[in-house]
């Protein structure tokens, strides 16, 4: 009922749309006059009432695209409308119908496509009109041929036309991330597909040959942002068929529109690569057809003046390719060089006032680009010859006057942006092109902005502008351009790039294929100075190939591979295949992972995740399910009745699950069997669930790699509650730090432990815990674990019982099952405190159990008959990856103590005697063995030895080719690893479907959708580089194992099961911080990577932060900062601490330089005390290797010490200082430290 303020059908157009009550007031309703907008109604065809147009304004319209519910329209003025209409009527073009109902009983409405789901082809139809077309143009109000030609196609046919607007949009929505949760990157590609497929080859009608024509011309603009120069030719070929065969047909505005775009950026490609348009010899054919058909047909315009679909006048562009053709003449400067300045000169756009003024100083861009350009190409003129840096400042000045924040999006001069760059050899003009540059990319987000920044940045990189002469060849050039080859359109945009071109979507038919070696731009004309002996770009040839799985199709991954085509009608072949698949539909891969993994649980999940949401949302899995670590640690889902939750199918009870190894292999072996495990973890779960644990609470262990600490760690989970550990060689101070955040119920503590030959009695130590507890109000207790058959007396240690004690603390059965919510927290890992007190990285149940049968089932082919031997600590999350391998059945022998006592064979000798199948292991471990000329196959029966795992560092090229001529048997696969404890999982790792080469990992994790960003950019939205490049690690998109909240954060999750939001808010200010500040709506995860571009290998190259890495033990700089300011700040201003690791290196090194107070002494006797505080408080493995007096710290302007630039420097590289440094002069005392052994060398060294 009107004007009782319910909502009605008839109510105005604004209250409708936003949902509102709308009180049809007239002539505007209430709602409208309240939020100040325009009050307008829907007036309904007589003949069609789901079909109607509404005038806005005096001669502005907007016409629905699909009916009265759509959300989506185009707006049209009176003049489109009449181009509109004229397609329907018989009446002259421009001429409106004399009533509006003619028109729309007449069109064709736009069909609801399936492709995306609600509706949204109407969003993106009217965001092409909005927005696109008029960034296509210079002056979007006048004269826009990619608006006024394409609508009334697009208003009456959905063919190719209407599929290509829908692709550039579908592209553009991949960079602008957009939180609906759609795949726009995979859509795009379907559409630009179906377009290419309903291109007709043979046309009947006028509406047909425009459409196609038009096809051909939005394509190309595809192919421009895309970077892909062979299908840019393609459809020009395409056009000037069309053109040639069906000219009559052709209306003069879409001839204008295809003969000037392609004309404009024809001669501008030819200008900036003269090699690549070459490579087919059609070149010429395509020049003399763009000339011939201009002459033939009508409507091209006025050469001389501004044309705001090109931002010049097409003389100037004509001007530009006669300079281009004087490249190939000799003689410098010439009469006709001297002809085309005069010119250029005289086409003074300035004076064409009439212009709109952003159009005007754009077409001053292109002239004094122009100039610039013919002083290199045809005066054979240096960036340094006098004329260009005056041009250059002039040009940069125009720049700026159009590229700026608050310009609405246009198109705009890029050939003027990148001749600048070119030539820009000063830090302040450098600077000024990468502003204009960043603020293009955040306006203009489909276009080949990146791309040519990258060339412009390879230049600089490269290029000698202080030599003299000009001696670069076109061979040079195009190196150049080949090494900064554009990535693929899906690795370069910010919303979800894959791991590179080997795991990139499936690619379009030939006809639309991204073979293109080089982008859209180059630089083979112009002459800048090669600085000698400059490594231009890797030749990136495939490394040696060292192991290849020898029956493929008997693996885990294969079949799960099959299991997907199966399910999902599919027909993946490779790993590649499966590994995008994955990323692409990652609701779909983990929820069919899920029930794959047939793991125990209860309830069902309402979705598997949102979608939409940003990774930096941390969005909620499998919302509904309920689970418990212990039990299915425990036991297996019977495989034969799907509510047997507790069979024991590969975990029967006499069954060993668990061998105990103590260090040196003496015979102390202990076997626990599944049964007793089961037996003894449930005795422990009684015992705390009796002394108030429960769900949520937190127990701590400080103990070995043993059988008791396992018990721990499943007890706790058995109850719900929340596991966290360190090691035994920790400081009490480490181990505080970390304790203390968590506030435990209760702390498991070894009380003693084994290392390197030598017992320590750690009850001290555990004194020391203890009084360091009470500042946490849920502690209640410390229990002391024997490490040995007689336990130590604990009776003085305050608030301490012992491990017998404890267990008899109950003597009821076994409780049952706490099975708590997938994404609910279980576990607690600590970061390596760069940047102060560790963080506490708590992750959930559900990921880490998903993930860790992904990892162990899939990419590594764990079994019931597997038994595996992970060489660590309690403190390192690989001691999670050990505990894990049980899920699967598996034997996991636990060794403590060093792999090394009594000597480098004996650890060597349990492979065979435990007929081990998977080894994990470092590096360092590897080098050690390597040194002292030991083969393991020859040490012991390695026969049963499949898969062997190396994390922790960098594992060297050398220790790749070592471990298969010399070290292991040819059979065995040896799988680089690399992830964390941020993850609980893998971003590198093997798979058995591909072959193993020498560097890197072989590939990413399955579901986890990764990218290489450039490293050198500040932060903010980030930047994908190519395959081949080096830059940072980051994840684009959202998986089930990262972390759900860093505990104590500045907004934790509330720790309530029962609410909605638990373990599942917005990230806190640390967790933000950690993995989020660094790029937008992406994880930073700080290694600095590479991806070979043949095959697909991620080559970690160390870390991007400066993280301490010595023997694979990561630490942060802080902790030795904290030493260091407690006991020496009476002595020590300031302290610098980094890793040195050069090429020839096979480890890392610490290096600690302090800066002394004025009068205080550096001795070696202050070298002593410091290494010795450093391993009293922290551990041995902390101490630095060279410790060195320094006479000034590296600091930004506000006054923050940096790390990386020293890093770099004493790692042997040459660096160019930051602008942000207060001293940059400071970094020279550091670079005689990249040769330290002749520095010392004749000294003592300290």
């Amino acid at each position: 009922m009107a004007g009782n303020g319910t909502r009605s059908r008839t109510g105005c157009l604004d209250c409708r749309r936003r949902k509102r009550r709308c009180d049809e007031g007239k002539p505007k309703c209430a709602s409208c006059r309240r939020h100040g907008v325009v009050c307008v109604y829907v007036k309904s065809s007589q003949s069609s009432p789901s079909k109607f147009l509404l005038s806005v304004a005096s001669g502005h319209f907007i016409a629905p695209l699909e009916s009265p519910a759509s959300d989506s329209f185009v707006n049209l003025r009176s003049d489109e409308l009449a181009l509109v209409c004229q397609q329907y009527a018989d009446g002259p073009r421009g001429v409106l119908p004399s009533s509006q109902e003619q028109l729309i009983p007449a069109l064709s409405w736009l069909p609801k496509s399936s492709t995306l789901p609600g509706g949204r082809e109407s969003m993106m139809v009217q965001y092409y009109f909005e927005v696109i077309s008029n960034s296509r143009v210079y002056v979007p109000s006048e004269r826009n041929l990619f608006r006024t030609c394409v609508m009334p196609i697009l208003l009456s046919s959905s063919g190719p036309l209407f599929s290509t607007v829908l692709a550039l949009s579908a592209a553009e929505m991949v960079r602008r991330t957009p939180q609906d949760g759609v795949d726009y990157a995979g859509a795009a590609i379907r559409y630009k597909i179906n377009a290419l497929t309903q291109l007709q080859s043979k046309l009947n009608t006028a509406l047909e040959a425009e459409e196609n024509l038009l096809t051909c011309v939005l394509q190309a603009s595809l192919e421009i942002a895309e970077g892909s120069r062979p299908s840019w030719l393609r459809h020009l070929r395409g056009a000037l068929a069309i053109m040639d065969n069906h000219g009559d047909w052709i209306t003069p505005e879409c001839a204008a529109l295809a003969l000037q775009y392609f004309r404009f950026r024809y001669i501008l490609m030819k200008t900036t690569g003269c090699k690549a348009p070459h490579h087919d010899g059609q070149t010429d054919d395509c020049d003399e057809a763009i000339q011939r058909l201009e002459r033939l047909l009508p409507g091209q315009g006025t050469f001389q003046t501004i044309d705001p679909q090109i931002g010049c006048s097409m003389e100037l562009v004509r001007l530009i390719s006669m300079v281009s053709a004087g490249a190939q003449k000799d003689g410098g400067y010439t009469e006709e060089g001297s002809r085309l300045e005069r010119r250029i000169r005289e086409l003074d756009f300035s004076a064409e006032s009439m212009h709109d003024d952003y159009l005007v100083k754009s077409a001053e861009c292109f002239r004094f680009a122009a100039l610039i350009y013919l002083q290199l190409i045809v005066y054979g003129a240096t960036v340094r010859t006098r004329a260009i840096p005056h041009l250059l400042q002039t040009l940069l000045g125009h720049l700026g006057e159009v590229i700026v924040e608050d310009q609405p999006r246009r198109s705009f001069p890029m050939w003027p942006l990148f001749i600048a760059g070119c030539v820009s050899s000063s830090d302040a003009h450098r600077k000024a092109v990468l502003d204009l540059f960043n603020l293009l990319d955040s306006k203009w987000p489909i276009s080949n902005i990146s791309t040519v920044k990258r060339v412009v940045w390879t230049i600089w990189q490269t290029r000698d502008f202080d030599g003299g002469g000009a001696t670069s060849t076109d061979q040079d050039w195009q190196e150049i351009i080949d090494s900064a080859d554009p990535p693929t359109p899906h690795s370069r945009t910010r919303g979800k790039p894959n791991v590179g071109e080997p795991r990139q979507v499936p690619q379009p038919p030939p006809d639309s294929s991204h073979s293109s070696p080089s982008p859209l731009v180059s630089t083979s004309h112009l002459h800048f100075n090669t600085r000698k002996g400059t490594n231009i770009m890797d030749t990136h040839e495939i490394p040696r190939k060292l192991w290849e799985h020898p029956d493929p199709k008997s693996t885990q991954m294969y079949q799960y591979l099959q299991s997907v085509n199966s399910n999902f009608n599919l027909q993946l072949k490779t790993f590649n295949d499966l590994h995008n698949w994955t990323v692409a539909n990652r609701a779909t891969f983990y929820g069919h992972l899920f029930d794959y993994a047939n793991l125990i649980h209860e309830g069902r999940p309402t979705s598997v995740v949102d979608e939409s949401l940003t990774i930096d949302a941390i969005p909620k899995w499998f919302p509904g399910v309920r689970l418990n670590w212990a039990e299915n640690l425990l036991f297996t889902r019977g495989s034969s009745d799907a509510a047997d939750h507790h069979g024991t199918e590969g975990k029967e009870d006499d069954k060993v699950a668990v061998t105990e190894i103590r260090e040196g292999n003496r015979g102390d072996v202990r076997n626990l069997t599944w049964g007793e495990l089961r037996r003894d973890a449930g005795r422990l779960a009684a015992a705390l669930k009796a002394r108030g644990v429960k769900e949520g609470d937190r127990v701590v262990l400080v103990g070995a790699n043993s059988i008791e600490t396992l018990l721990v760690f499943v007890a706790t989970t058995w109850l719900g509650g929340i596991f966290s550990s360190s090691s035994t060689d920790m400081g009490v101070k480490g181990i505080l730090q970390r304790t203390t955040q968590v506030d435990p119920k209760f702390i498991f503590f070894d009380d003693a432990t084994v290392y390197n030959g030598k017992t320590a009695d750690l009850r001290d130590k555990m004194a020391e815990v203890v009084s360091g507890m009470g500042s946490c109000p849920s502690f209640s207790g410390l229990v002391s674990i024997p490490r040995f058959s007689k336990p130590y007396d604990v009776s003085s240690i305050p608030k301490t019982e012992t491990w017998s004690k404890f267990l008899g603390s109950s003597t009821s059965a076994a409780p049952s099952f706490t099975r708590i919510p997938f994404h609910a927290p279980f576990l607690i890992y600590y970061s390596s405190g760069t940047t102060g007190i560790p963080k506490a990285i708590v992750h959930t149940v559900g990921g880490v159990m998903l993930n860790s049968f992904k990892e162990g089932r899939l990419h590594e082919s764990m079994s019931p008959e597997s038994v595996t031997l992970q060489y660590t600590t309690t403190g390192w999350i690989m001691y999670l990856a050990n505990v894990a391998a049980l899920l699967s059945g598996a034997r996991v022998v636990m060794y403590d103590g060093s792999p090394f006592v009594p000597d480098l064979k004996s650890f060597i000798r349990i492979l065979g005697e435990q007929r081990v199948t998977k080894l994990g292991i470092s590096p360092r471990w590897m080098f050690e063995v390597a040194k002292n000329k030991i083969s393991p196959r020859e040490v012991t029966d390695l026969s049963s030895l499949k898969i062997v795992t190396s994390t922790g560092m960098v594992l060297s090229d050398q220790l790749f080719e070592w471990f298969y001529d010399a070290g292991f048997p040819k059979q065995v696969h040896l799988a680089n690893i690399s992830g964390g404890t941020d993850i609980a999982g893998c971003f590198g790792m093997e798979n058995p479907l591909d072959p193993v080469y020498v560097g890197g990992t072989q590939g990413p994790s399955l579901g986890v959708p990764i990218a290489i960003y450039e490293a050198q950019l500040p932060d903010g939205p980030g930047e994908a580089v190519p395959n081949g490049t080096p830059g940072e690690l980051v994840a684009t998109a959202a998986f089930p194992n990262i972390p759900c909240f860093l505990w104590g954060d500045s907004a934790p999750p509330k720790l309530s099961p029962s609410s909605p939001n638990f373990a599942s808010a917005a990230p806190g200010s640390k967790y933000h911080s950690a993995y989020f500040a660094r790029f937008d709506n992406v994880w930073a995860h700080g290694d600095f990577c590479s991806i070979h571009p043949k095959t697909g290998n991620i080559s970690f190259l160390g870390r991007a932060d400066g993280v301490l890495n010595p023997s694979g033990v990561r630490f942060g700089s802080a902790e030795i900062y904290a030493v260091i300011e407690r006991n020496f700040s009476n002595k020590v201003v300031d302290s610098l601490c980094v890793g040195q690791r050069r090429p020839t290196d096979n480890d890392e090194s610490v290096i600690l330089f302090l800066m002394m107070r004025e009068g205080e002494k550096f001795d070696r006797q202050l070298v002593a005390e410091v290494k010795d505080k450093i391993q009293r408080e922290l551990t041995k493995r902390h101490v630095p290797k060279y410790i060195f007096q320094t006479p000034e710290i590296p600091t930004t302007v506000n006054l923050k010490k940096v790390e990386l630039p020293v890093k770099q420097i004493v790692s042997g590289r040459t660096i160019k200082p930051s602008g942000t440094l207060l001293n940059p002069q400071s970094l020279d005392f550091y670079y005689q430290f990249a040769k330290i052994e002749e520095l010392l060398a004749g000294k003592e060294k300290l």
